[in-house]
Order: C-alpha cells, then structure tokens, then sequence
C-alpha cells in the first residue's frame, strides 16, 4: 500500500484488495485511516507527526498492528514502511502480511504455559503472578482484598479407590464450580 504525504492512499495492490477485501477502486484517494481500528489511527498519528520532524527518510522498522477489513472483522498484520522520493513527494510504502496464524499460534501457546490442561484453571505460576497483579491493583486504589482458599481433603483417596479418571472428574467438577 502506498500512501502520500497526506495519508491519502495512492496504490493498493491486489495482495492488499485480498487481504483487506476492498478493491482497490474503493480504497485509492481516501485516508489509510480507513484501513484502521481507532487505536492504531492514533499510534498512526504519532509515527506521522515523528516521521515528519526527523531528519531520516526511512523507517523501515517492523510493526505487529490490527488491520481492518472491509467486513469490520481484525486482521493482525505485520507492516514494515519506508519511505521514497517519487514525482517531488514523500510516498509511504506499506509492504503488509497476514500473522493471522501466527497470533493464533502464540495465544495457543500462551494458553498452554498458563493454564491447566484438564481444568483449564491457571497454573501455579500464572496464579501466582495474577494474584500479584490483584495485590498490587487493590494496593494502588487502596481496596480491601479477600482470598478464599479450598483444599480437597483426601483427594489421593478418590485416585486410589476409583482410578484416575474418577479424580481427573472430581478435578475438572470442582474447577467448574
């Protein structure tokens, strides 16, 4: 996607018409902010105004943002811009590519270093860590905090009289609970 100096959208390929579902008839002299959520309109907004005030003319960095489709639905992109001298203008060039798999694939895996395969409860250590977080919190807006703790007395008994998967039903019904 290439955009002017003024943020107006002057090329937009057939990648990008595939990936955000506008044509690019659609999409060619209206703002890249159309392409946005209002979170990444205003980060847009600061790299713009820091483009304009420094001296060097490439950005080149890669950033993780969330595109909007056509349809209103997040598409995590990476995009890496730079810019280039065309016809006496500053043009941004936008190079675009779906993470889509890639996001699924790291909340996938954070889901898995933080919670309990059979329970789907936290593990000990992100408990640990989002109790800190609440300590912290209730700390911070000087609130009271409470904490109630369970213990499943003679549970070993349940695994050695009726096997396993009876406790890992026990455990999964009191995690419900």
């Amino acid at each position: 996607i290439v955009i002017g100096q003024d943020g107006l959208i002057r090329e937009f390929n057939p990648g990008a018409e595939a990936m955000l579902g506008y044509g690019a008839v659609e999409v060619l002299g209206t703002s890249i902010k159309r392409l946005m959520f209002p979170d990444n309109a205003k980060q847009h907004d600061g790299f713009i105004q820091v483009a304009q005030t420094s001296s060097v003319r490439s950005m080149g960095r890669r950033l993780d943002v969330v595109a909007r489709h056509k349809s209103g639905r997040a598409v995590p992109v990476e995009i890496m811009v730079s810019e280039a001298a065309y016809g006496g203008e500053w043009l941004h060039v936008g190079i675009l590519r779906d993470i889509t798999d890639r996001k699924a694939l790291e909340h996938e895996l954070r889901v898995q270093a933080n919670t309990d395969g059979l329970t789907g409860l936290l593990n000990r250590r992100a408990f640990v860590a989002a109790l800190d977080r609440a300590f912290e919190l209730a700390k911070r807006h000087g609130r009271h905090l409470s904490l109630l703790t369970l213990d499943a007395d003679h549970f070993k008994q349940v695994n050695d009289t009726h096997g396993h998967p009876a406790g890992d039903a026990v455990l999964v019904e009191l995690a419900r609970m």
